[in-house]
C-alpha cells in the first residue's frame, strides 16, 4: 500500500493509540499493510531523508526495509509503481557506519560472499561506507548511494508477520483448558482475520523463547501447563533461521 507522507504522522498515531488492538487484515498485517513472506511492509510516499525515514518506521514498531533476495527486492518495486520517465528514488535500511561497512537498520546481517545474495551484487563503483551514505532503489531497480540528508521521494517499512495459533477447545469455547498431560494430543489451529482482530496482550502472558519451526513452538506451548495460545514470528535478526515464540494462557477472540 502506498501511503502519501502528509498523511503519515497521522497513521502512525492511529496505530499508537489503537495499538495491540488495532484491526489486522488478511494474513495478519496491520491495517494498510501488505503482507509478503514473513513481513508486513508499509510503502510511504516521503519527500523525507533516509534518518527521519527511520523514525517514521521505528514510531510504527518497524524498521526501514532490508532486501535479503531478489525476490523481495522485485516485490518492493511492484508496491512502489513509481512512474518510470522520472528519475525517482526509494529509502531501503542499508547504510554504511563508522566501521566501513553496510549495515541494515533491522540489525539483520549484511554480508557480501561468493554464497550468499546481496543487494550490491553486479553493483560497480561502490563507494566507501561512511554513516553519511544511505542506499536507496532507483524506480529503475538499480541501487543509489545517496548522502542520507537528501529528500527521497518514499521509503518502505518492514516488520515481522505475528501469526497466532490457539487450542481448538479455545477457539470453539469448549472444555476446560487441559492440562498437557504427558500422553495428552493438543490441536492447535492458526487464526486469520476478520475472526483475529488483534494480538494478545500482556494479561495472558506466560513466556518467550526462540525456536526453529512453527511446531517447536506449538510444542513449547504443548509442553507448559496452562498455555493455551502461541503467537510466532520470524527473528529478523537471523533472517528467520528461527523464530520468537511468545505464549499466552489466553485469548478472547
Amino acid at each position: 500500500m502506498f501511503v502519501p507522507f502528509s498523511q503519515l504522522k497521522l497513521l502512525t498515531l492511529f496505530l499508537l493509540f489503537k495499538g495491540a488492538y488495532s484491526d489486522l487484515q488478511a494474513y495478519g498485517c496491520d491495517e494498510g499493510w501488505t503482507n509478503h513472506g514473513e513481513h508486513c511492509y508499509l510503502l510511504v510516499g516521503s519527500n523525507a531523508g533516509a534518518d527521519s525515514a527511520r523514525l517514521s518506521c521505528q514510531a510504527m514498531g518497524s524498521s526501514l526495509a532490508s532486501v535479503w533476495s531478489q525476490v523481495e527486492k522485485d516485490f518492493i518495486l511492484s508496491l512502489w509503481r513509481y512512474p518510470a520517465e522520472q528519475i525517482s528514488f526509494l529509502w531501503i535500511g542499508l547504510r554504511g557506519t563508522s566501521d566501513g561497512l553496510w549495515s541494515y537498520d533491522d540489525s539483520s546481517l549484511f554480508k557480501k560472499t561468493s554464497v550468499t545474495w546481496t543487494i550490491l551484487d553486479g553493483v560497480s563503483g561502490v563507494p566507501v561506507a561512511t554513516p553519511q551514505k544511505c542506499i536507496a532503489l532507483r524506480n529503475s531497480g538499480s541501487v543509489a548511494f545517496l548522502d542520507c540528508v537528501m529528500a527521497a521521494d518514499a521509503f518502505v517499512c518492514k516488520k515481522a508477520l505475528p501469526k497466532v495459533f490457539v487450542t481448538a477447545s479455545l477457539l470453539n469455547h469448549t472444555g476446560p483448558i487441559p492440562t498437557n498431560p504427558l500422553g495428552h494430543a493438543q490441536l492447535f489451529e492458526r487464526m486469520y482475520p476478520p475472526v483475529l482482530r488483534f494480538l494478545p496482550g500482556s494479561g495472558s502472558y506466560l513466556t518467550d523463547t526462540l525456536v526453529t519451526t512453527e511446531v517447536g513452538c506449538a510444542f513449547t506451548c504443548f509442553s507448559l501447563s496452562g498455555c493455551q495460545v502461541f503467537q510466532v514470528s520470524c527473528n529478523t535478526l537471523t533472517k528467520c533461521e528461527d523464530f520468537k515464540c511468545t505464549l499466552f494462557s489466553d485469548f478472547t477472540v
